[in-house]
């Protein structure tokens, strides 16, 4: 993502908010108080969202950037990348890792900025805001707004009243990904073509339905449904849709998955356990608002779930109940753990196999990357893939939050923050809770 300045984004903030105000004040015929109220209506979407590109999206960079360049996790992340992480002759260790460091800018920058870039959150600001302009003002000179323009009220039609349901639906979509940190250019067009799906609801229900009333009511319902949980109904209400399935095996088998969730997934194109478990993690984190010990946990269990899930099926909470809940902790057995044995006759395997299926799992780039992860989220205790580096100052433990979306407008924390969220961990509920430490020998070289 490109570096961003404050300047030249205000300035084009201005620039949008000049236009709309040139263009309403100047040649609208409408009173001026109509004019005042639709103005302040129009520059919501402008405003919450140029505030969102200045400070929120800002914030969650550089706290994403802080974590990934830990040491330790950031070899991981080089290596999953493909990239040489080897120390040369001639390189001091600050040398190495500021070598490390910039590598990781060059991925950061080329990966980030192809999708969520300055450039691409203005252009994708401008359609939306620019359709909810639009919108508004039909709103606002059509039945709505009969009392600001001095006009009679008249019963909305289907399409007015689809119109506003998109709206409001899309002014509530905006708030709460601001809130939750959850705002990307895709958010835009989708405002728009709610809007579309608006207009068209509205113009089928008013020649399908006779009764105004219950045409509005139609119009009203397709603009707030959330379009996956539409489309599955369709799939499975639709018998030539029904064989079009996401993939299996869905990522609903894992835990901590609620419909919400699987929504979010669906609309990043994640759909199966496997496509989570070999995701970027960093995208990932950067695309959402999921704090990283969840986003870890996630891809921990789906990790083993391919290997394991659709062969155990229900019988894999015996190895939950037993604290093996991913594929860090059964990457964990030694040799030497009497629970060995009793894992393997609940694989129905031999030890000998175990052994070998644990072996294979150590060598898996994306478990090192996430064990090295989940082992840094205790800065207190540096992992010994820190050696070869300076030791790094020592953080105060970080008061637990409950989540990014209660950050302050102008940050969301640092890094510590970040890997110390523990409010939305797995909790007995859900089965047991995964230990901070990381077994020891799972190591970047094995």
């Amino acid at each position: 993502m490109e570096k961003p300045t404050h300047t030249i984004t205000a300035v084009l903030g201005l620039l949008v908010l000049a236009f709309f105000s040139y263009f309403f004040l100047l040649w609208s015929p409408m009173t001026r108080l109509a004019k005042v109220v639709t103005l302040a209506v129009i520059l919501l979407v402008p405003l919450i969202s140029l505030s969102y590109v200045c400070f929120r999206l800002a914030a969650r960079e550089a706290q994403l950037k802080d974590l990934f360049k830990l040491p330790g996790i950031l070899i991981a992340y080089l290596t999953s990348k493909g990239k040489d992480v080897s120390k040369k002759p001639v390189e001091s260790d600050q040398d190495h890792l500021k070598r490390l460091r910039e590598e990781f800018d060059k991925i950061f920058k080329t990966e980030m900025t192809s999708e969520y870039g300055r450039s691409r959150y203005l252009s994708a600001i401008f359609i939306g805001s620019f359709v909810t302009g639009v919108v508004t003002y039909y709103l606002v000179t059509s039945s709505f707004g009969g009392f600001l323009i001095g006009t009679a009220n008249t019963f909305p039609t289907s399409v007015q009243v689809g119109l506003l349901g998109a709206f409001a639906w899309n002014l509530w979509l905006l708030l709460s990904s601001y809130d939750t940190l959850d705002l990307i250019p895709s958010t835009f067009f989708w405002m728009a073509f709610r809007y579309v799906v608006a207009i068209v609801a509205g113009l089928i229900a008013g020649q399908i339905l006779k009764d105004n009333g219950a045409a509005s009511v139609f119009a009203l319902t397709a603009t707030v449904i959330p379009y996956p949980r539409l489309l599955e109904f369709l799939r499975s209400n639709i018998s030539g849709l029904k064989e079009a399935h996401a993939g299996e095996p869905p990522i609903w088998k894992i835990q901590g998955m609620p419909q919400s969730t699987i929504d979010r997934l669906a609309i990043l194109g994640i759909y199966t356990t496997q496509e989570l478990a070999y995701t970027d993690p960093l995208r990932l984190l950067f695309r959402t608002n999921f704090q990283p010990k969840v986003v870890i946990d996630w891809i921990d269990q789906c990790l083993l779930y391919d290997y394991l899930g659709e062969y155990l099926g229900d019988d894999i909470k015996n190895l939950r109940v037993r604290g093996i809940r991913g594929s860090i902790e059964l990457s964990g057995l030694k040799n030497e753990d009497l629970a060995l044995d009793d894992v393997a006759k609940i694989l129905k395997i031999t030890p000998n196999e175990l052994r070998y299926f644990r072996d294979k799992l150590l060598n898996d780039y994306q478990v090192k990357l996430i064990s090295t992860l989940w082992d840094e989220f205790k800065p207190q205790s540096p992992s010994p893939r820190v050696a070869p580096f300076p030791a790094q100052p020592a953080m105060a433990p970080a008061a637990t939050v409950e989540s990014t979306a209660g950050a302050p407008p102008g940050g969301v924390g640092n890094a510590a923050q970040l890997m110390n969220a523990d409010a939305v961990e797995p909790t007995a509920a859900n089965g047991p809770v995964k230990p901070v430490a990381k077994p020891s020998n799972v190591e970047g070289t094995k």
